[in-house]
């Protein structure tokens, strides 16, 4: 998978996760809580590793001057 898919991946991965905690907050979830726990901790993960694993293969540009007034 290239980095722009693993991105795109992250993104649709985020809004579900996202979609499935605003529609299972308002409702009964003691049973379901440790086991939303327990996949996001697994994803956060994977997150991460995506992250990092993006950010140290893309060079680092100097931020540009800023010149005020100009």
């Amino acid at each position: 998978m290239d980095q722009l898919e693993q991105l795109r991946h992250l993104r649709l991965t985020t809004r579900e996760v996202i979609l499935r905690w605003l529609v299972l907050t308002p409702a009964d979830t003691s049973d379901l809580a440790p086991l939303l726990t327990d996949a996001s901790v697994d994803r956060e993960h994977r997150i991460d590793r995506l992250l990092h694993d993006f950010l140290a293969a893309t060079p680092q540009e100097p931020a540009p001057d800023i010149v005020p007034g100009g």
